[in-house]
Order: C-alpha cells, then sequence, then structure tokens
C-alpha cells in the first residue's frame, strides 16, 4: 500500500509539473501570436493555436 501511495504522489508531482509547462507554453504562443498575427487573432473563432496553425506554424 505504502508504494503505491508513494507512486501515486509522484504522478500527482510530474502532472502539476507537466500542467505549469504547458501552461507557460501556451502563455509564449499567446504572445507570439499576437505579435505575428494581431489581426487574425480578432477574427471571431480563432485563438493562438489556430492562428499558428494558419500561419504554417504547426
Amino acid at each position: 500500500m505504502a508504494a503505491a501511495k508513494f507512486t501515486l504522489r509522484l504522478l500527482a508531482r510530474r502532472y502539476q509539473q507537466l500542467d505549469l509547462e504547458l501552461s507557460e507554453y501556451d502563455d509564449e504562443l499567446t504572445t507570439l501570436a499576437t505579435q505575428a498575427a494581431p489581426d487574425l487573432l480578432a477574427v471571431y473563432g480563432v485563438g493562438p493555436k489556430a492562428a499558428v496553425r494558419l500561419l504554417g506554424g504547426g
């Protein structure tokens, strides 16, 4: 039982780290997309990820 708790605790910490890292990447992507194509982001329904794809970056 102790091994399972230990493993779950490690997995939870890793999840939190990855979630934070993903959030940081999303923030950076938003910044770059805003600099590269502010008019495209102004179109209804186009977010940073879609804008980058439309610009050929993904």
